[in-house]
């Protein structure tokens, strides 16, 4: 089932920003100004996808592995990205971020951004993480189609908007939070 983010979804990222903002403190990495707005809210997302995802026991080394968020392709949030999460916990889990060169590699991460960069390689990428305890996000229009998870990306509004395919996530063994999923209605 594929569900829309709406204008309730706009408000969790607001949220979501603050609570991105007061976890990590005031950190100049994370005020960058080579971020963009819509670059920001997207790394909010992808912090915010960490605590309403839940992954299956196995998808972790032992009970103090971290939670890995991966980057596949150009990677448009940089270090800053790092910094703004270095020591911070989710679930008792410390977080942290691995840049991938390919899907091979990132099978043991447990959030994948796949950049745009990544779209012609879609059909090959999607295979490799089926039925993985992989949360793949990205931005095309076509990703959930082709297989992804969740797609984020800048609406006509200058807001950004988020799709979920539960179905998906649910045959990766991934329980997404149902109040991410009450965000989003139906396409």
């Amino acid at each position: 089932m594929v569900k829309r983010g709406t204008r309730k979804a706009n408000s969790l990222l607001r949220i979501g920003g603050i609570l991105l903002l007061s976890a990590v403190g005031y950190c100049p990495e994370l005020a960058a100004e080579d971020w963009s707005l819509e670059t920001k809210l997207k790394a909010i997302c992808i912090y915010n996808y960490t605590k309403f995802v839940d992954w299956p026991e196995e998808a972790f080394a032992d009970k103090d592995a971290p939670i890995v968020i991966g980057i596949l392709g150009n990677d448009p949030f940089g270090t800053s990205f790092d910094e703004a999460l270095r020591g911070r916990l989710v679930n008792n889990r410390p977080l942290v971020i691995k840049r991938f060169t390919n899907a091979r590699e990132a099978v043991g991460c447990h959030i994948l951004y796949i950049s745009n960069s990544e779209i012609p390689r879609l059909p090959d990428i999607i295979p490799i993480l089926k039925g993985k305890s992989v949360l793949t996000v990205g931005e095309s229009s076509t990703f959930l189609q082709s297989g992804g998870m969740i797609r984020i990306y800048l609406g006509d509004d200058s807001r950004v908007h988020f799709d979920i395919n539960s179905d998906t996530a649910k045959e990766s063994k991934l329980k997404i939070s149902s109040q991410l999923l009450s965000l989003a209605k139906p396409q």
